[in-house]
């Protein structure tokens, strides 16, 4: 169970814990001849148990509070049928509320005039409900009024609802105004009231007294705690008419069941009206204070933008008038743009007078009415010929004949123009006459720096990109040329050494100085066509490729570095499996497949064995061919993998064991892969072992005709 459900548990057991307290209080409260109590705060309570839990645990819910409230009437004497029928009535009217309140889904609160509308139709139709059942109940079981007991159940139950329900729905919300000695003496007041108006042997017909001082409370405490003097009233209303005290006990006037249905009904009515005015109270606080956050929005977010905002007032001669501006306007268009405030200069300074600017001119805000019209002095918009200011100004009057009444520029304004603004102009007509304007203005200054400073950086990139392809080429070329010039005396020492090895009369220590000549010069020329394959290793056309049968390759590769294996002590092998064409340069695969061989048997150890595989399969029904060399190597450590195919990488083991070689072979491997459109990764554990997997090879397939086609 989760903690949600336990504190729902929980929550819901200490409601029905209350519901059998508060209905055996009720029945022992009720009077001689009555088959009813006089209020029944359980039905409250029973609500709020039911809200307490998930919809869908709403029928073992209601059983249990059938089941304590016929126990709370079991137990305060009542016979066990009519005990058993008024369980029913209960839940019955627990349901009723509960799921009216809850309709839809909604969580029922008490926020506003709709939400205590609900309540009390809820309320309503629950009492309604518990006092038809009951009423049927008494009339069926022990022989009562129908009539008389319904409505005293619906007024009982009805009051006991609308002053226990809203405490729990109501907002705490702290009500603005008042002071602390109010909101103590409020409380005083209704209490001493109520105490004089329902005091036993007090029969005035003062019961109008305790609702403006409850109607205070609305005013100075949160809707809350006003539901809780509610809830007080009825418990003290209630207690008092039973001892005899108020204007409902007077002697005569009604009989036990009547007096019970009065002082219910005037209790439903003040607990409404209560909910009613609080719930009010409390959307009027609401609204206040989403004004207030939109009030503060709106100033933060456009008298205190940082781009600057200006209103202008054109009049139907042709002048200009500043309504307002923020400071960042002022910042950006000075001198031509003070701070202005409603048409006001906050630095103090006066604007026109006279013709020109009169004094006496009233203050319309530009806009609806803010209040009573007042003097102010207005502020004309100028600037002095000549000045960066000067352009901003002939912009605003060059506005008038702007298409779709907005014009766009950007201005060197500030001292010497020194700050480039971007600016938008708009005008509108006036109902009244004349045309209304705004503008904003955005500083660009930094932005335009930057695109400068940007175009110069990409101007220098450039350069130095063109600088670096051409250094590029040049080792290219360097390399190319070295490479070639070596590959002729490279053959020819081989060549040579070959021919000494086998017509010469050599002694074993000659002929053993010959076999590192030749072994060592076949190591050189691998590393001369390495770099002329990487110096030409760009990507084919996928066209271009040709087809290749691999198994012979993969068999030729075997048996040429065979005598490298044997020398290392290295169990070299092909796998068996069945050939197959794929898409690829066969000079490609014989060095990509070389280079990995050679690395396999150069790490593996006197007695390692490498494996060569070749195998065909098929992948989301596509056929895939997969190359595969496996050693029994040292393995690769985890953070080395990510590098092994990079130009001039060697590992830790290879610096370790002075290995031959410059690292260029697996970059080697990858760039003929990716040149043929394939891929090769390598896979280690880290510890002993190294596979590594060309991926990617697309096999030949045969069309419709017979023929192949890759």
């Amino acid at each position: 169970m989760s903690a949600l459900l336990r504190v729902a548990s929980v929550r819901y057991a200490a409601y029905l814990a209350l519901v059998f307290v508060l209905g055996v209080v009720a029945v022992d409260m009720g009077t001689g001849g009555l088959h009813v109590a006089p209020w029944w705060p359980a039905a409250g309570v029973g609500v709020l148990a039911m809200l307490a839990v998930p919809r869908r645990w709403a029928a073992p819910a209601a059983a249990g509070v059938w089941a304590v409230t016929a126990a709370a009437n079991l137990v305060g004497g009542r016979p066990l049928g009519l005990a058993l029928a008024f369980g029913a009535a209960n839940t019955a009217e627990v349901l009723v509320v509960a799921g009216l309140l809850t309709r839809g889904g909604r969580r029922p609160r008490l926020q506003g005039v709709r939400d205590a509308t609900a309540l009390l139709l809820a309320a309503a139709a629950g009492s309604a409900v518990a006092g038809v059942l009951a009423g049927g109940a008494v009339a069926v079981l022990a022989g009562g009024a129908f009539v008389a007991t319904a409505v005293t159940v619906a007024a009982s139950h009805g009051s006991a609802l609308l002053t226990v329900v809203p405490i729990a729905l109501g907002d705490d919300r702290r009500v603005p105004g008042g002071t602390r000695l109010l909101r103590v003496a409020q409380p005083v007041a209704l209490l001493l009231v109520v105490l004089a108006v329902f005091w036993p042997q007090h029969h005035l017909p003062l019961t109008f007294l305790p609702m403006p001082f409850l109607v205070w409370g609305v005013f100075q405490l949160s809707p809350r705690r006003a539901a809780v003097q509610v809830l007080v009233l009825a418990v003290l209303v209630t207690t008092l008419t039973a001892a005899g005290g108020g204007p409902f006990a007077a002697e005569g006037l009604w009989t036990d069941l009547q007096r019970v249905a009065v002082v219910q009904v005037f209790l439903v009515t003040s607990a409404a009206s209560v909910v009613l005015l609080a719930a009010a109270r409390c959307e009027q606080l609401l609204l206040g204070e989403q004004l207030a956050e939109r009030e503060q929005l709106l100033r933060g977010g456009i008298l205190d933008a940082q781009v600057g905002l200006v209103v202008l007032h054109e009049d139907a001669q042709g002048r200009t008038w500043i309504v307002q501006s923020n400071a960042k306007a002022a910042e950006l268009l000075a001198p031509a743009v003070p701070l202005v405030d409603l048409g006001r200069r906050v630095d103090g300074v006066g604007g026109a007078d006279g013709a020109d600017g009169a004094s006496g001119s009233t203050d319309d805000r530009a806009g609806p009415d803010r209040g009573a019209r007042r003097p102010r002095t207005r502020v004309p918009l100028q600037a002095e010929p000549g000045s960066p200011a000067a352009a901003f100004v002939r912009l605003v009057e060059g506005s008038a004949g702007a298409p779709g009444g907005e014009v766009r520029a950007e201005l060197a304004l500030g001292v010497d123009g020194a700050r480039d603004v971007e600016l938008i102009v708009t005008r509108s007509g006036r109902p009244a006459g004349g045309s209304l304007l705004t503008v904003q203005a955005v500083d660009v200054t930094a932005r335009r720096r930057a695109e400068r400073a940007a175009r110069h950086a990409l101007q220098d990139e450039r350069r130095a990109a063109e600088e670096l392809r051409a250094l590029d080429q040049q080792r290219a070329d360097f390399v190319s040329a070295v490479s070639h010039e070596l590959r002729t005396p490279i053959t020819n020492i081989v060549g040579f050494t070959e021919v000494l090895r086998d017509d010469g009369d050599l002694t074993d220590s000659q002929r053993e100085q010959l076999d590192v000549v030749g072994r060592n010069a076949r190591r050189l020329g691998v590393l001369v066509e390495n770099l002329l394959a990487l110096g030409s290793s760009r990507v084919r056309p996928s066209g271009s490729v040709g087809t290749v049968q691999a198994r012979p390759v993969c068999a030729a590769v075997v048996e040429e570095l065979a005598p490298l294996a044997r020398r290392s002590g290295v169990d070299l092998r092909l796998q068996d499996g069945s050939d197959v064409a794929v898409v690829f340069d066969r000079g490609d695969l014989r060095r990509v497949l070389a280079n990995l061989v050679r690395n396999a048997v150069q790490f593996s150890p006197p007695g390692g064995q490498v494996s060569v595989g070749l195998t065909a399969d098929e992948e989301d029904g596509d056929p895939v061919c997969r190359l595969t060399v496996v050693d029994s190597g040292p393995g690769i450590p985890a953070d080395e993998l990510e590098h092994v195919f990079d130009r001039f990488s060697r590992g830790r083991q290879a610096e370790r064991d002075a290995a031959p070689g410059v690292g260029l072979g697996l970059a080697l491997v990858r760039d003929l892969v990716r040149r043929n459109h394939a891929s090769v990764v390598l896979r280690s554990g880290g510890e002993t072992g190294t596979t590594a997997v060309v991926t990617g090879l697309r096999p030949v397939v045969s069309d419709d005709r017979g023929g192949p086609a890759a």
